[in-house]
């Protein structure tokens, strides 16, 4: 909303924010004097930038995504002549696009190419700043190239109020940056002012070609048998670009001719659409030269907007969570930029051969898995009768028989010992009519258990407790091969639980 505001036609100097029911009743309200935004935050610009080298010159590729404005004291022709520059030396580049502010973002999305020849400027940092018109500058933000020699990396720089300006020396804002710099190796000399010893540092890096990491996970996969890769496509989240058609978007897990489609639409609540939609595509190493599975965002039958690739040798029969960069396709304007994180939950599902599980037997000492020959081997033959892409409910029922009948065998041999949980917070709750100040979290083995203490208040969604259990464990006491954490409304009634199973 904007308002406007003339202090010799009224007499109020601050504005109100009230909560209603209806037309008639007001519940609540809140005062937000004028005079805040003085000398405080008044914005954030989120932008991602890339360093790229051309033989002798050097390319500046910088994007900026979104210009976030939480406070400000400027009328609305003032906003609508913000500008960002970036500069380096006598070369900038500036936005064009009125910042049209919605739910306190602007999203600009616009592209700069900037020449950088060491030999030609003394400049080794860009500036970045915000402009009010062409005429009044409010802040500005260095960033040292060096610090992104060869290395790609996420920073935040503080944007720093201008002399002369009521926020000057003040912290106005924060830049946050994903950036690289690649500069010609064979082009680096003494006038190269980065320091060579740091340059030098980081050259290896570069000696690693995209084809010798190819032919490493080959042979590293190359005698693997048949299996079945297991991935939950949980959320998509942190978008750095604004997505047109949100219930049109979907996201496809592939491997070669294989893929599976999400069928939920994508629903962005605070930055974060949950989707949680599994997918079990079959793998032989005999039939593709796929070493890695894709996890691609469409827009519709036809546009690929991002992807991302999750290498499988790190996933052999160990389930693990992992947060993949989606980076923008080819041709696409965003090519070769980060542009949100897609989570999932992965496990590949294979039988190694008897070099390989002698490696991992000695590589993870005091785990309980028993990876012996026959007991692989009968693993193996029940997955492939009871597991097919095309019959995801008998898959499912399966794993649900497997918790119900845990396998003691895998854990017989564990001693006597102690389940040390944690409860850090609770959080994204999808109930209601629930009394939420008398939940209550229990830890529970067998017939010992633990509960919560602290009030569960929730701040932004999420209820943070911090409380730690011990609980006694014996194999031969108890049949329980799990840990149960349940979620109580009051001592009577309970709401749901989770399992963790103590082999993990």
């Amino acid at each position: 909303f904007e308002i406007e505001f003339n202090p010799n036609e009224t007499s109020w100097r601050e504005v109100k924010i009230e909560l209603w029911e209806g037309e008639d009743i007001i519940l609540a309200d809140a005062t937000v004097p004028q005079s805040a935004s003085s000398g405080q935050v008044i914005g954030i610009i989120d932008f991602d930038m890339i360093f790229n080298s051309q033989q002798v010159d050097a390319g500046l590729l910088a994007q900026l995504i979104q210009l976030t404005q939480s406070q400000t004291s400027s009328s609305q022709n003032q906003r609508s002549t913000l500008a960002l520059k970036v500069i380096l030396d006598d070369q900038e580049g500036q936005t064009t696009q009125q910042l049209n502010f919605s739910s306190g973002k602007a999203t600009l999305m616009e592209q700069f190419e900037i020449d950088f020849n060491p030999n030609e400027t003394s400049w080794r940092e860009m500036k970045i700043e915000l402009w009010d018109g062409q005429d009044i500058i409010i802040a500005s933000t260095d960033i040292p190239l060096i610090e992104f020699m060869n290395i790609q990396q996420i920073r935040s720089f503080n944007l720093i109020g201008i002399e002369q300006t009521s926020y000057q020396g003040k912290i106005i804002g924060t830049v946050d940056i994903d950036m690289i710099l690649k500069p010609d190796a064979g082009e680096l000399n003494s006038d190269y002012d980065l320091t060579q010893q740091t340059v030098s540092s980081r050259q290896p890096q570069l000696g690693i070609q995209q084809g010798d990491i190819k032919q490493q996970e080959n042979e590293q996969l190359s005698d693997l048998k048949s299996g079945i890769i297991d991935i939950t496509v949980v959320s998509i989240r942190d978008m750095k670009i604004a997505l047109i058609n949100p219930e049109n978007n979907v996201i496809k897990v592939v491997l070669d001719d294989q893929e599976g489609v999400t069928q939920q639409q994508l629903n962005f609540i605070n930055g974060i659409s949950k989707i949680g939609e599994q997918f079990e595509i079959e793998f032989n190493p005999n039939e593709t030269s796929w070493r890695e599975v894709k996890i691609e965002l469409w827009e519709g039958e036809d546009i690929i907007l991002a992807d991302a690739t999750v290498p499988l040798k790190e996933y052999l029969n160990k389930r693990m969570q992992k947060s993949c960069e989606l980076i923008g396709s080819q041709d696409t304007l965003n090519e070769g930029n980060k542009i949100g994180i897609v989570d999932i939950d992965i496990i590949f599902k294979c039988e190694l051969m008897n070099d390989q599980k002698n490696q991992e037997q000695q590589s993870q000492e005091g785990q309980i898995l028993d990876t012996s020959p026959n007991n692989l081997q009968n693993q193996q033959q029940q997955e492939e009768t009871n597991i097919s892409p095309q019959n995801v409910s008998k898959e499912r029922q399966f794993e649900g028989q497997q918790q119900q009948q845990p396998d003691l065998d895998r854990i017989d041999d564990l001693q006597n010992g102690i389940a040390d949980v944690t409860i850090l917070t609770l959080r994204d709750l999808l109930v209601s009519g629930v009394d939420i100040k008398n939940l209550m979290v229990k830890v529970v083995l067998d017939d010992q258990e633990g509960v919560t203490q602290q009030q569960s208040n929730f701040i932004n969604g999420i209820a943070t407790f911090g409380e730690q259990f011990e609980i006694e464990f014996n194999p031969n006491e108890t049949s329980w091969r799990e840990v149960k954490i349940e979620l109580w409304e009051g001592e009577d009634i309970i709401l749901a639980d989770a399992t963790v199973p103590v082999q993990r």
